[in-house]
């Protein structure tokens, strides 16, 4: 088989995984709610934080960064062995890393499940990152939009913030190592960040009108995090932001003296 043959296989199979959203799948066995209709209607990670808390939204990041990392290091990694620099006369490596990265990112987006209408696609480039080697600058501005996203309770600024920061640094990278196909592989970087921040466009606007939608992601966590206290019922995770609050009427005793 042909690499060009090779690199189609990995195209269809990153796109097939990359089509798979997990937080669909998490919400599916949550059976309470569809996803879809609650909160801001997007398939994604921060919309499982507004609508079904910190735990949930954690479990669905992680697969997510786990599914779109490995998938694209193991499409490179089988490439590298079946193509090795002696048979192509130039390290892959990289290369099929970050298109099988691009592809899940895609996939991600516009799934070919459904109705074609995915996530925004950070979740999965948090993971390609994660993977590559720079995943050491990608887990610090990782840590940088979380930070961000507790000072601003905005997901978005955190994500954009983010994605650009992490394809600034994988440029910068691989330009000063001078890897095989560094053009390419920096168009396909920021084919996914232009990518990414196409699906944001909303969100865009609307912080730029003041009518994004705040994440709660400071109530979600200390909800998760937040001991029972003895002889006081726990309102479960899911209905945070939905359980209604007991309004008590106080009638002022007329006291005379």
């Amino acid at each position: 088989m042909s690499f060009s043959w090779a690199l189609v296989i990995v195209f269809i199979i990153s796109y097939i995984i990359g089509s798979i959203n997990i937080s669909k799948i998490v919400a599916f066995l949550k059976k309470d709610r569809k996803l879809e209709t609650s909160g801001s209607g997007n398939p994604g990670t921060m919309n499982m934080l507004r609508t079904y808390g910190a735990k949930s939204a954690v479990i669905t990041l992680v697969l997510e960064v786990v599914k779109a990392g490995l998938t694209a290091w193991l499409c490179a990694f089988v490439l590298t062995k079946s193509y090795p620099v002696q048979t192509l006369g130039y390290d892959c490596n990289l290369l099929v890393f970050f298109f099988s990265g691009f592809t899940i990112v895609f996939g991600s987006c516009f799934p070919f499940f459904g109705t074609m209408k995915g996530g925004k696609g950070v979740a999965c480039a948090f993971g390609v990152f994660c993977f590559s080697p720079i995943w050491y600058i990608a887990l610090s501005l990782f840590v940088v939009g979380i930070i961000l996203i507790i000072l601003t309770e905005y997901g978005a600024i955190s994500s954009l913030v983010f994605v650009l920061g992490v394809s600034i640094a994988t440029t910068i990278y691989i330009f000063v190592l001078n890897i095989a196909f560094s053009p390419l592989i920096c168009v396909l970087i920021w084919l996914m960040t232009i990518l990414i921040y196409v699906r944001h466009y909303k969100n865009i606007y609307r912080l730029c009108t003041h009518q994004e939608n705040k994440a709660n992601f400071k109530a979600s966590f200390k909800k998760l995090f937040h001991k029972r206290r003895k002889g006081v019922e726990e309102i479960p995770e899911d209905e945070v932001e939905h359980a209604p609050e007991n309004v008590v009427d106080v009638e002022e005793d007329n006291k005379t003296d």
